[in-house]
């Protein structure tokens, strides 16, 4: 897995991310992005040999995505971010609902033909 983004020339083995332990996260630092980067996520199978691009799921639209700020005051968004920030103990609180999502990248491999019908 790697980020790959106008920022290393969309190279898929200049930023790549490290598994942390057998914990399914990946992770790693990437220099080079600036606010307003475009960037994607390379992920490449070693089972199929094949390798596919994905956006980031962790923002709203499928398409790329473009690097923002973390911190506040760093750019024109610090008031949305300030707002976000306070807003954080009463959405987040303990008795707030709640959703857990789960993954088995495994299950993405699975060949249809192969699989018995139990």
């Amino acid at each position: 897995m790697s980020v790959i983004g106008d920022f290393n020339g969309w190279d898929r083995s200049a930023s790549p991310l490290q598994p942390r332990e057998q914990s399914g996260i990946w992770e790693g630092f990437v220099s080079g992005p600036k606010h307003g980067s475009l960037y994607k996520y390379y992920i490449h199978s070693r089972v199929t040999r094949a390798g596919v691009e994905k956006a980031d799921p962790s923002r709203r639209s499928p398409s790329l995505r473009r690097v923002r700020p973390l911190s506040s005051g760093t750019s024109g968004t610090s008031g949305r971010t300030r707002a976000w920030m306070d807003g954080r103990s009463v959405e987040q609180r303990r008795t707030a609902p709640w959703s857990v999502y789960e993954m088995h990248i495994g299950s993405w491999m699975r060949v249809p033909e192969t699989t018995t019908g139990s």
